[in-house]
C-alpha cells in the first residue's frame, strides 16, 4: 500500500513539472519587441514625447517622436538637409525619438525624411531657425585697454569663430579670443573714446552688427556734484575702479530691514522726447558686486519705490568683482505718475529682509534710445 501511494505521488509531481515546463516554453510565443520592420516606412504624425501631442513646429534641441510604421533598420534621417547622427536616436517599428539638430540648414525643405533598408518616407515639420542675438558689451563702459565680453546668443550657429569673425573699431581689427555660443572676448583699443561703436561681421551674418561703446545717451546724474554718504570717486579703500567719474557704493554690515537711503534727489529732464516717449528708451546703468556678496530681490533694492529684481525671475545678481551693464525698460523703473514719475524725484533705497553684509556699486544712470 505504501509503495502504491509513493508511486502515485511521484506520478503526480512529474505531471506538475511537465505542465510547468510546457508553460515556460510557450509563454512568449507571441511577444513582439517592435524592433523589426516588414515593409517600407510610413509616417503619420510628429508628437511630443511628454504627452504625445501632435506638433507641426519645433525648435533646435527639441525632443520629438516620429510616429508611423516600419521605422526600424534606419539608414539615415534628414531634417531639412541636415543628416542626424543615428547614435542619438531611438527607433522602434512604430516610433522614432530624436532631438532636432542644432544646425542651420543650407536648404530649408520643412520636412523630415526617414530612410530605412526597405524604403523612405517624409513628413512636414517646420523647424524655427533662431536669429543671432548680440546684446552688447558685458560692460559698455569698459576702459581702454580692458578685456571685455561681447555677449548674446546663437553665436555658434552663425560661425562666429576665430577663423571667420572680424571685429573692427574705427576700421581696425581688434584682438578677439575665447569664442563661445554666447560670448566673445575683445580688447578695447587704447585710443577708444565715448559714443563710438565696434562692428562685427562674419560670412553667415547677413549685415554687420554695430556694438555701442560708452554710449552716454542722457546722463541722469553727475554723482561728483554730490557729497552723499554713499557716493564715492573710486579712490576710497576697497572701491572698484571708477568708469566715468563718481558712483554709488554700499558696503559693510547692515541690520534686517535697515532703511538705507542710497540716493534721493529732485531732478528735471530737459529732453522732451524722453518725457513724451519713455517706451522708446532704456534706463541703463553699471553694477558691481563683490563675488562673495551677490544681490537679490530679497535685498529690496528699490528704484523709485519699485523693488528691483535684477533678472526678472528672482535670480541673484553676481558680477564677480567686475562692472556689468544693466539695461531695463524706462517704464519698468519709473512710474507713470506720482512723486517718482520721470523728471520729478529719484529715489534709491536698500532695505534687506535679513541682516547681512553688502558690497555693491552702481554708476552711470542714463537714458539710451532703443
Amino acid at each position: 500500500m505504501r509503495n502504491y501511494i509513493k508511486k502515485y505521488l511521484l506520478l503526480f509531481l512529474i505531471s506538475i513539472f511537465v505542465t510547468s515546463c510546457s508553460d515556460v516554453v510557450t509563454y512568449n510565443d507571441n511577444w513582439d519587441d517592435e524592433l523589426s520592420s516588414f515593409g517600407a516606412p510610413t509616417i503619420t504624425d510628429i508628437t511630443t514625447p511628454s504627452n504625445n501631442t501632435s506638433v507641426s513646429e519645433a525648435e533646435f534641441d527639441d525632443m520629438v517622436n516620429i510616429v508611423g510604421d516600419n521605422l526600424t533598420d534606419v539608414k539615415s534621417i534628414f531634417i531639412n538637409d541636415i543628416e542626424l547622427d543615428l547614435t542619438t536616436i531611438y527607433a522602434t517599428r512604430y516610433k522614432i525619438t530624436l532631438a532636432i539638430p542644432r544646425e542651420i540648414p543650407q536648404e530649408v525643405t520643412n520636412t523630415v525624411t526617414v530612410i530605412t533598408n526597405l524604403g523612405e518616407a517624409s513628413y512636414p515639420i517646420n523647424v524655427k531657425i533662431p536669429e543671432i542675438k548680440v546684446d552688447g558689451l558685458y560692460n559698455e563702459f569698459a576702459l581702454p585697454g580692458d578685456t571685455v565680453q561681447i555677449i548674446g546668443s546663437n553665436f555658434d550657429l552663425y560661425n562666429l569663430n576665430e577663423e571667420e569673425t572680424v571685429i573692427l573699431y574705427n576700421g581696425v581689427a581688434v584682438v578677439a579670443t575665447n569664442f563661445t555660443s554666447n560670448s566673445i572676448d575683445i580688447v578695447v583699443p587704447s585710443n577708444a573714446i565715448n559714443n563710438t561703436k565696434f562692428v562685427l561681421s562674419s560670412p553667415k551674418v547677413a549685415n554687420p552688427i554695430d556694438i555701442s561703446y560708452r554710449e552716454e545717451g542722457y546722463i541722469l546724474f553727475n554723482f561728483g556734484d554730490y557729497s552723499d554718504k554713499y557716493v564715492t570717486d573710486g579712490t576710497k579703500e576697497g572701491d572698484p575702479i571708477a568708469l566715468n567719474g563718481a558712483f554709488i557704493r554700499m558696503s559693510g554690515s547692515f541690520a534686517s530691514y535697515s532703511y538705507n537711503n542710497l540716493f534721493a534727489k529732485n531732478y528735471s529732464i530737459t529732453d522732451q522726447d524722453i518725457l513724451d516717449n519713455p517706451q522708446d528708451y532704456y534706463f541703463v546703468f553699471e553694477v558691481y558686486t563683490s563675488s562673495s556678496q551677490p544681490v537679490s530681490i530679497d535685498d529690496q533694492i528699490k528704484f523709485n519705490n519699485n523693488i528691483w529684481d535684477p533678472y526678472g525671475n528672482s535670480t541673484p545678481l553676481n558680477t564677480y568683482d567686475t562692472w556689468k551693464t544693466m539695461k531695463k525698460e524706462v517704464t519698468d523703473m519709473f512710474p507713470s505718475s506720482g512723486t517718482y514719475a520721470l523728471g520729478k524725484r529719484f529715489f534709491l533705497l536698500c532695505q534687506p529682509k535679513s541682516a547681512r553684509s553688502f558690497d555693491f556699486s552702481m554708476a552711470n544712470f542714463r537714458f539710451v534710445k532703443k
